[in-house]
């Protein structure tokens, strides 16, 4: 494959990092991003393979761990405010 037809949103994204002079041509761009794609698609693709059956194994045999989802909100939207904070 040797030709992509970007539209105009990601040709705009492209422009922009040939701007910054990170990469000196549109192809390093998209190598770049496929690449960083690639990678998040392993992590996902780990956690869920292993990550996430053995959490499920922990809980299940120790349900007292459990979080509820109120509280992984409330610790997120703390999250979400402290960085919000740092970044003022």
């Amino acid at each position: 494959m040797s030709e992509i037809t970007l539209s105009k949103e990601f040709e705009e994204i492209v422009r922009r990092q040939l701007e910054g002079g990170l990469f000196s041509d549109a192809q390093d761009v998209v190598e770049a991003a496929l690449r960083l794609l690639d990678e998040d698609l392993r992590s996902f693709e780990d956690w869920a393979d292993v990550a996430l059956p053995a959490r499920h194994a922990e809980l299940s045999a120790n349900p007292a761990l459990a979080v509820s989802l109120e509280d992984v909100r409330a610790r997120l939207k703390g999250r979400a405010q402290m960085a919000v904070s740092k970044a003022r």
